[in-house]
């Protein structure tokens, strides 16, 4: 509850301002990451099939890596050529 009244005491005196840039560029920041908690994870996973002996899931989360990182890219190419 204390996290929604800091608005209420921020703007007491007046409306607090905020960039469209900023919040873009936290947003972009958050995803990063994101997608590098994604490929830790999936290199303990594919560790864990490894030392288990078990080489079909290695190629399925790898796939899925590599699908996640390149949908990202297309993500960020396609909105950074994107004209206002």
């Amino acid at each position: 509850m204390v996290f929604f009244a800091i608005r209420v005491v921020a703007e007491r005196r007046g409306a607090t301002t905020w960039h469209p840039h900023h919040i873009a560029e936290r947003y972009q920041l958050f995803t990063l990451i994101v997608l590098g908690e994604v490929v830790l994870s999936t290199s303990v996973a594919i560790q864990s099939g490894i030392d288990a002996g078990n080489p079909a899931p290695i190629h399925v989360i790898a796939g899925l890596l590599c699908a996640l990182v390149a949908l990202t890219l297309i993500v960020r190419h396609r909105s950074s050529t994107r004209t206002p």
